[in-house]
């Protein structure tokens, strides 16, 4: 008997670095582009919401987001900055911007796993310093119609 697709969230993972949504470049000829980094890596998300919704329909109605971002810690920081940053005690306040990465995901997601991005009302997101080594990479994506 099937079951409602819905009960549980729609969840993600995109192995890697996070990348912020870059602003558009325009040629001299007046055309504009958006950055080559930030594409694939919208394409990143894209493959990783097209797996997770493989054969579902797409969300309708009110959509709540829940992102993480986990950041690596430049390797050019002290050892007690670093440990600082894995426990939480110092926040990654530098870029990427939230709201950068935020479009790129929400971008990303928009046609496969929400028609259109203004059905989003609600949208929790963080940032986190995670160790190279840790290979904990990836912004998560949790999408349910049943906001509120």
């Amino acid at each position: 008997m099937a079951t409602d697709l819905w009960e549980q969230p729609v969840t993600f993972a995109v192995q890697g670095v996070p990348v912020a949504k870059a602003r558009p470049r325009v040629l001299r000829s007046g055309q504009a582009y958006t950055p080559g980094k930030s594409v694939a890596y919208e394409r990143q998300v894209q493959l990783a919401a097209t797996l997770a919704m493989r054969g579902h329909v797409r969300l309708s109605g009110a959509v709540q987001a829940t992102l993480r971002f986990d950041l690596p810690i430049p390797a050019s920081w002290s050892v007690r900055k670093r440990a600082a940053a894995i426990t939480g005690e110092l926040a990654p306040t530098g870029k990427p911007d939230l709201d950068n990465l935020l479009k790129s995901v929400l971008d990303g997601i928009r046609t496969i796993v929400i028609g259109d991005d203004a059905a989003i009302v609600d949208v929790r997101a963080t940032i986190r310093d995670r160790a190279v080594d840790s290979l904990q990479h990836w912004p998560e994506c949790h999408a349910n119609d049943r906001a509120g």
